[in-house]
Formats: structure tokens, sequence, C-alpha cells
């Protein structure tokens, strides 16, 4: 069994409702704020940091939900899009309450992106499965 590793932030962005970190092994973290209400300006924005952390290089996305907060119908779309998947090989949806993971498995059911998407309790777990999606 391969030993668990946390990568290491090697640069952030600092957003109003989130903060964008590029990890080793071109993981990027999208870490969103308490309270955060998630609109479709917010998702373009998460992508222009995307952009400018990791230019237009293959990645994979641990997107790291907060206890509370909202995320617009018209936000969530757009974030199962191709446009807000673009150059991503996977993403880990992090979430803590049971609830929120049964909507996000609804959500990836749902919406089925065009990106393999999988929900975990642990922020560690999501990081294990996207080094062996990368290594797949």
């Amino acid at each position: 069994m391969l030993e668990s590793k946390t990568p290491k932030i090697i640069n952030s962005i600092e957003l109003e409702k989130a903060e964008i970190s590029l990890l080793e092994n071109n993981i990027i973290e999208i870490l969103i704020k308490e309270y955060a209400l998630i609109e479709v300006i917010d998702v373009k924005k998460f992508q222009e940091a995307k952009r400018a952390l990791n230019g237009n290089k293959k990645h994979c996305v641990l997107f790291v939900t907060p206890k509370t907060g909202i995320i617009t119908k018209e936000a969530r779309e757009l974030s199962a899009s191709l446009e807000a998947n673009e150059n991503a090989i996977a993403k880990a949806i992090i979430s803590s309450n049971l609830g929120m993971r049964i909507i996000i498995n609804f959500f990836i059911s749902y919406n089925r992106p065009d990106v393999l998407h999988k929900a975990f309790e642990s922020r560690q777990d999501g990081i294990d499965w996207l080094i062996k999606i990368q290594g797949q």
C-alpha cells in the first residue's frame, strides 16, 4: 500500500470567496470560505486563478467545501461544464458533512460532468485518489 503524502503548496491566490492553491503533483486546490455564496462570476474567477497558477497544463482539482455555504444553480451547472473543467483530469470534492456528500453525489449523477468527479469526507482521501488517477 502506498504511503499517503500531503502535497506542498507551491503558490496561492486569495480571492474574496476562496483560496486557490497550486499544490505539488499538479493539483489545484479550491478552498471555499465559510458562508460563501458562490455565483457564476465566482466560478469564472476560480478558472482565471487556476490559469494564472498553472497555465494550460493538465491538472487535478481538489475542491474543498465549507461547513456552511451556498452555490447557485447556475454556478453548479457551470461547475459541471467543459469550460470550468478545462485541462482538468479529475475533481475530488471534499465535505465533512454527510448530507452535503449526498447532495454532491446527486450533483455528479444529475449533471454528469465531462471530467471524473468523486466526493470524499477527508482531504487526504481526495488527494490520494487524485494522485492515483494521475498515475493511470
